[in-house]
């Protein structure tokens, strides 16, 4: 008894749902059926009984009976035999919360009793849309519920995100509040156009004031994190390598390069870049940032250790810059920081122990990234270690995900830095490494000084090799630097 348009309707909001889904899941929401999961439910509540930690699973049983009749109804509009299958994410969760039963009952209380009205919906297409509404708000609560429990470290992150998330559902559960009255009423056509008209302005109104407080919270952490900002260093290795665009790029050739960057590959998760002072470090690191800003979806956080500017040279100013970095990348990390802002009641973050716990509930939370940590040799040595040891604990505690986190270290090799990352796969500039470029350099340079003092050929050819010789082991960019100044 499909009617005009209704299976379009209920197929793009379950297209729409999907898209979301990982293949795992999708896989698993297509093959889990109603009485598994009863089983399923039957089976937590068994094993929480054996550890005194009952959470009156019951809660959840009034949602899947409401489920089950919704299913009913549906099939009046379009066969449903795989689309409720994609409702019943809930048996993964229950275990976990009391809050999220909860959640469950609430959704239970506002569906309405569709047995009641089955007989009007196949001869009413206006009931179609409440019933559309209803189907594609649940599936809005599972898909934030999916993605909030699927993180590897909601635990932490609870307290503080799920006030935020309980204020979304909140908006969600008075809308299906709405949407039950007009089906128990059997409204009329125009009541149905001006709720949902009502509901789209609602919508509007809800998104506007979620972005607003957004925006502040953002402004509240930024503040409270004081960041320095390492794009100037970025731009100004960017800017180093404008006169000549392969510089530097005998480093994206190398195998131990290539492997750590490799987006599929699960070994050489720590790499370390060395050279003397000049060789052209700094100018490398803004290449290799360069380049990973064309890997679809990387996740790049990176910082610019300077000697003497107490902003750019120890752990905590890192820390901060990395945790600016990770606000951009997701709005649930932004919340929980401002969380823990407000509860230290400090002006800014200056707990070295308060910024390692933060770091490593972000970035775990964040899941796979490339973090660029330039001029280690640059910090005390009492940093140094700091630094490197966090970053070493970190990447080998990420090796047990399905995407291990990446780390690049690029450096002097020291007295401090030797000891500490001489283990690690190791790529040392060398001045062969540089030696192209710089006699690139060399070759131009001499020609305008022929022109300027007119001299033959083979001596503007002599001054290019003799002064490319001199320059052994300098960096490109480092290099012609010092001939624009001396010219």
């Amino acid at each position: 008894m499909a009617n005009n348009g209704g299976p379009g309707l209920f197929e793009q909001i379950l297209r729409d749902f999907r898209d979301g889904l990982t293949a795992e899941e999708d896989t698993d929401f297509a093959a889990t059926t109603l009485n598994e999961l009863k089983l399923t439910v039957t089976a937590i509540q068994e094993k929480q009984r054996r550890k005194h930690n009952m959470q009156n699973m019951t809660r959840l049983m009034g949602f899947l009976e409401a489920m089950e009749n919704y299913g009913k109804t549906l099939d009046v509009f379009v066969n449903v035999n795989n689309f409720v299958a994609f409702m019943w994410v809930a048996s993964s969760f229950a275990e976990a919360f009391n809050a999220l039963l909860d959640a469950y009952q609430r959704i239970a209380e506002q569906l309405p009793m569709l047995a009641q009205f089955q007989s009007l919906f196949g001869d009413d297409l206006r009931m179609r849309d409440p019933l559309a509404t209803m189907y594609h708000d649940i599936f809005a609560f599972h898909r934030r519920a999916l993605r909030y429990f699927k993180g590897t470290v909601w635990k932490q992150l609870f307290q503080a995100t799920w006030k935020q998330f309980n204020t979304s559902f909140g908006s969600l559960l008075e809308q299906m509040r709405q949407h039950k009255a007009l089906v128990e009423t059997q409204a009329s056509l125009l009541e149905f156009e001006e709720a949902k008209q009502a509901r789209l302005r609602d919508r509007l109104h809800y998104k506007a004031s979620e972005d607003r407080d957004l925006v502040w919270r953002k402004q509240f952490v930024i503040n409270w994190l004081s960041a320095a900002d390492p794009s100037v260093y970025q731009q100004m290795g960017r800017a180093a390598r404008h006169g000549n665009p392969n510089s530097g790029t005998w480093l994206l050739k190398r195998d131990l390069y290539r492997v750590w960057s490799n987006v599929t590959s699960s070994s050489a998760q720590l790499l370390w870049v060395n050279g003397i002072p000049g060789a052209g470090k700094t100018v490398l690191a803004s290449l290799v940032l360069d380049e990973l800003e064309k890997v679809n979806g990387a996740r790049v956080l990176y910082f610019y250790l300077r000697q003497g500017d107490e902003e750019r040279e120890s752990f905590l100013a890192m820390a901060r810059t990395f945790l600016h970095q990770v606000t951009r990348l997701d709005n649930d990390l932004l919340v929980y920081l401002f969380d823990q802002a407000t509860r230290t009641g400090e002006t800014s973050l200056r707990s070295t122990t308060l910024a390692e716990q933060l770091l490593d509930t972000c970035l775990r939370a964040v899941g796979k990234v490339y973090m660029v940590i330039d001029g280690l040799d640059e910090c005390s040595g009492d940093q140094q270690r700091q630094i490197a040891h966090w970053a070493k604990r970190f990447v080998d505690k990420s090796a047990q995900d399905p995407e291990p986190s990446r780390c690049l270290f690029l450096s002097q090799a020291d007295a401090v830095t030797l000891p500490l990352l001489s283990m690690l796969p190791t790529l040392v500039v060398k001045p062969a490494d540089n030696a192209s470029d710089i006699y690139s350099y060399c070759t131009a340079f001499s020609q305008k000084l022929g022109m300027k003092f007119c001299l033959r050929p083979d001596e503007t050819q002599r001054i290019a090799l003799q002064t490319a010789d001199r320059a052994s082991g300098m960096s490109a960019p480092a290099f012609e630097h010092g001939l624009t100044t001396l010219n």
